[in-house]
């Protein structure tokens, strides 16, 4: 199934003609829409104040370039990223990846600004996407890959009930060193169960 046409039907998100029929999903206060060529500046604003633990960024280069390529992932069924928008303002991205439609999984990943942490924003947008993957686009399984010792990029995952699977050792190289990535996932079944759902 196309990500537009899921859309049809679904509570949570819908597809909205006045934005070139992107994703547009509403929770509370917040808005989650597919990044589009006219947020470049923003998102590259959004970059440009953004500090963690390792400093990472989602991506190289310019942000109209990655943008252009989410957009043509988005077309293909092949995962996007999305702004999320939190009182007009754009607070952080979720992104929808490695999306294997055979095996029905997929990974989602998600950055947030500096200003805007603390707020319940990221758990809230990426439960979103999870009931969008789950109840929409039919997949089975959702991992989330994070830094083990960034205590609060792996609060998201556990608070939304995931169960860590592992460790990745030095999974990634971050330019200077390598780091590890744990691995978290929940299944359809267990999403659905009713404490799960009430996060």
């Amino acid at each position: 199934m196309s990500y537009q046409a899921a859309m049809h039907g679904s509570t949570g998100c819908r597809l909205d003609s006045t934005v070139t029929n992107m994703l547009i999903c509403r929770v509370d206060d917040l808005e989650i829409h597919i990044l589009e060529p006219k947020d470049a500046a923003k998102l590259e604003g959004l970059k440009q104040g953004y500090t963690s633990y390792r400093n990472e960024w989602i991506y190289n280069g310019k942000a109209e370039d990655f943008i252009t390529g989410s957009l043509q992932r988005f077309n293909s069924n092949q995962g996007f990223w999305a702004g999320v928008w939190w009182k007009g303002q754009l607070a952080g991205v979720v992104g929808l990846n490695e999306v294997n439609h055979w095996n029905r999984s997929a990974n989602i990943d998600y950055m947030l600004g500096a200003a805007f942490r603390g707020k319940g924003i990221v758990t809230r947008a990426v439960k979103a996407l999870i009931d969008y993957c789950l109840d929409q686009l039919n997949l089975n399984r959702i991992e989330i890959h994070v830094d083990p010792e960034n205590v609060k990029s792996c609060a998201v995952p556990e608070r939304l009930g995931f169960k860590k699977e592992g460790v990745l050792r030095q999974k990634i190289f971050y330019g200077d060193s390598f780091g590890d990535k744990a691995i978290y996932a929940v299944l359809s079944s267990e999403w659905h169960k009713p404490a799960a759902k009430a996060k």
